[in-house]
């Protein structure tokens, strides 16, 4: 597998992917208002006719820099996908001058073998994320709420 990287604005194709891979997104998650997408990154197997791989979105909310969904098709995870998406964006975010990265994390180890912290959910910006205030929270799904700080 040949893997190429590249950076994205396309909504739809991140909407896309993380529908496809079980990351809950609301329908206007960069449209509403709500949140922003600062940038995205998308990779593709250039030896499957660039077939799409997997996505990352660096958005904002709330004045809060966040890793909005992450997600790698089945067939190419265990391959590095995740890791090199999660270090452009974690570049991108510290060329922004970034502090903090918030994530609501459906795959936790993955992010604290990346230095990410397991916080409590009174760690949290009230409203930053709605997954606390969801009905299927820690009842028929199970993210951890965490974050990377950067060495100042």
């Amino acid at each position: 597998m040949k893997f190429r990287y590249e950076e994205t604005q396309d909504t739809d194709l991140l909407m896309d992917i993380f529908s496809r891979n079980d990351i809950e997104v609301a329908e206007d998650e960069f449209t509403g208002g709500h949140t922003t997408l600062l940038k995205g990154f998308a990779v593709y197997d250039d030896d499957a006719r660039g077939c799409l791989a997997g996505a990352v979105a660096l958005a904002r909310r709330m004045d809060r820099i966040i890793i909005n969904g992450i997600a790698v098709e089945p067939e190419y995870r265990r391959f590095g996908v995740a890791s090199g998406l999660l270090e452009r964006v974690m570049e991108e975010a510290a060329s922004r001058g970034t502090d903090v990265i918030w994530i609501v994390a459906r795959a936790p180890l993955f992010f604290a073998a990346h230095d990410f912290e397991y916080i409590t959910e009174d760690q949290v910006p009230e409203g930053l994320f709605d997954c606390p205030g969801c009905p299927q929270y820690n009842k028929t799904c199970f993210p951890k709420l965490m974050k990377f700080v950067f060495p100042q």
